[in-house]
C-alpha cells in the first residue's frame, strides 16, 4: 500500500519562505541574461534549473567558440545602428568570453568598439586612443553617445 506524505503550508513558514526566496533568485537570473539567451531559461521551475541551463548553453569552453566569439567581436560594425545597439552588442559577447574564462580586458572592448564604429567617430577615436588611463565601458558607451548626439545635431 502506497504511503502519501502531506505537506501542510503555514502562511510564512521556512518552506514558503525559501520557494519565494528560490523564486526571486530566478527571476533575477532571467532578467539579467541578454535578450537571445532568456527564451532558453524561462521554462526553469527553479533557480537551480536555470542556473544548469547557463550553465549548458556556456559549457563549451572549446578553443573554436573562442574563435568565433572573437570574429563576431571583430567584425561588429556601426552600419545601419546606434552607438548603443553596437556597444550592446559587443557587451553581450564579452560577457560569453567571461563566461567561458576568458574576460576581456576594457582595452580589449574599448579597441573592439573603435575599429567598429566608423570613419565618422574618428576623431573622438583618437582622442581615446591617446589616453593613458582606460575607460570603463560605462564611460567609453557614454563619449561615444554623446559624440553621436552631436553628429546628428550638426547634420540638422
Amino acid at each position: 500500500m502506497p504511503l502519501y506524505l502531506t505537506i501542510f503550508f503555514l502562511p510564512d513558514s521556512p518552506f514558503e519562505l525559501w520557494i519565494r526566496q528560490d523564486q526571486s533568485i530566478r527571476h533575477a537570473i532571467l532578467t539579467s541574461v541578454s535578450e537571445p539567451i532568456a527564451p532558453y531559461i524561462s521554462a526553469a521551475k527553479t533557480s537551480q534549473q536555470a542556473w544548469k541551463t547557463l550553465a549548458n548553453l556556456y559549457a563549451n569552453h572549446s578553443r573554436s567558440r573562442v574563435f568565433t566569439l572573437k570574429e563576431r567581436l571583430q567584425n561588429t560594425c556601426y552600419e545601419n545602428r546606434t552607438v548603443s545597439e553596437l556597444l550592446h552588442q559587443l557587451k553581450v559577447l564579452a560577457d560569453e568570453l567571461a563566461v567561458i574564462d576568458k574576460p576581456l580586458t576594457n582595452d580589449d572592448l574599448t579597441v573592439y568598439a573603435l575599429n567598429g564604429i566608423g570613419l565618422e567617430f574618428h576623431e573622438i577615436s583618437a582622442s581615446i586612443r591617446a589616453r593613458d588611463e582606460p575607460l570603463s565601458f560605462e564611460e567609453l558607451h557614454d563619449r561615444l553617445v554623446a559624440h553621436e548626439e552631436s553628429m546628428h545635431r550638426e547634420e540638422t
